[in-house]
């Protein structure tokens, strides 16, 4: 059982992060329905397939890591959809390639400026998809915030858990609020300036 990974990328490093280290210290996946939003190749929605949760839900832009995660979840119960989360369902994004080629794991998206792209889906609507997220996994370089501030559904997830970066209108303070209101008791480890993991759980 096999994963593919590209030669000379960051793709291995991060799969050993997230799926041998369990950088985001999930322990429970056992009968779960679980969201993984920004996939990459696949480490976290494998992660919580080989360890038994029920279903995955695993969104993914961009064209390469898509292909990709495909490849390393076939078989599995992971459904894939090559969509961005946004604000809102139904635009269309471009996927923006890292500034290091070797960082398979650093694609941000804009909105398509020529009506060709990948199509946006709201955390609402994926919401709606899963009928109830027991766990909400996002490393979407920035998608976290127009996903998570623009939901009217949080009531129906359990707990969050990922990395933040940073935005051009909106701060992680303003995020753990948001979260803080909608019931989370909310974590957060910086691992950089505006760039950490955060943890949002339902006590």
């Amino acid at each position: 059982d096999m994963t593919t990974f590209r030669p000379n990328t960051w793709d291995e490093d991060i799969w050993n992060l997230v799926n041998g280290m369990n950088e985001y210290r999930v322990n429970r996946f056992n009968g779960k329905i679980v969201v993984d939003v920004g996939a990459h190749i696949g480490s976290f929605s494998r992660l919580a397939s080989d360890n038994g949760a029920t279903v995955v839900y695993s969104f993914e832009p961009n064209a390469n890591n898509y292909r990709l995660l495909c490849e390393n979840v076939a078989g599995t119960q992971v459904k894939t959809y090559n969509m961005a989360v946004h604000a809102s369902s139904g635009l269309l994004v471009k996927s923006i390639e890292s500034l290091e080629s070797t960082n398979t794991g650093g694609c941000g998206v804009i909105l398509s400026p020529d009506g060709e792209g990948t199509p946006t889906i709201s955390m609402d609507d994926i919401i709606d998809l899963a009928g109830y997220v027991h766990i909400l996994k996002m490393d979407c370089e920035g998608g976290e915030y127009p996903g998570l501030l623009k939901s009217t559904k949080l009531n129906r997830v359990d707990a969050i858990v990922g990395e933040y970066h940073s935005h051009a209108t909106e701060t992680i303070e303003g995020l753990k609020e948001h979260l803080n209101n909608n019931g989370f008791s909310v974590g957060l480890e910086p691992t950089a300036d505006d760039l950490g993991h955060f943890f949002a759980v339902r006590l």
